[in-house]
Formats: C-alpha cells, sequence, structure tokens
C-alpha cells in the first residue's frame, strides 16, 4: 500500500518501485505503481512464484502500473522517484507479504 498524504510543488509526479534479488545477488525490478500526482493511496499487488532464469527475463524499470508475473525472492526493497518543480511529497509505504 501507497499511502500519499500530501504534495507539493509543479507537476509533482511520484512513482514506487518494488525491487527483489531475483537471482540472489542484484535487485531487479519487479513492480511499479502507477504516477500519483495527489493525495491518494494505491495498491501494488506481486504474487508468490518461482520462475526460472527470471534474471535474463528483466533488462529494466517496469512501466508505471506494470507488475512483473515474476513473485518474488528472500530480499525486497521500496523505492520511489520524485519529479517536477520544487516536488514534495509525504508518503507512506506498507508491505504485506504472503506466500
Amino acid at each position: 500500500l501507497i499511502d500519499v498524504t500530501a504534495t507539493g510543488g509543479t507537476a509533482s509526479t511520484l512513482t514506487v518501485y518494488v525491487d527483489s534479488r531475483l537471482d540472489g545477488t542484484t535487485y531487479m525490478n519487479i513492480a511499479a505503481g502507477t504516477i500519483m500526482t495527489t493525495a491518494s493511496r494505491q495498491v501494488i499487488t506481486v504474487q508468490k512464484e518461482h520462475v526460472t532464469n527470471v534474471a535474463t527475463l528483466i533488462t529494466g524499470e517496469a512501466g508505471a502500473g506494470t507488475v512483473r508475473n515474476v513473485g518474488w525472492a528472500d530480499d525486497i526493497q521500496v523505492r520511489y522517484t520524485i519529479e517536477g518543480t520544487t516536488s514534495s511529497f509525504n508518503f507512506r509505504t506498507w508491505l504485506n507479504l504472503i506466500g
């Protein structure tokens, strides 16, 4: 869950990414939320699955609103980008791992 409570700046955008070490070494992007511009909430759902040779399948960022059907590994990180002019976001994220 991504919960944006306030925004500031001009043309401000927030994109949240979920990454996992699918190969055991390097974080790879497994999902990206839709671009957020206002105070709102969003859920990114990733299913726990096992895909072999997944490291060769992922070569870049998932597009906004994309969830790759690859599951996750033992290590997960959440990261974000903020764009715009003097942009700011107050937000928090939760991860609920089931699977």
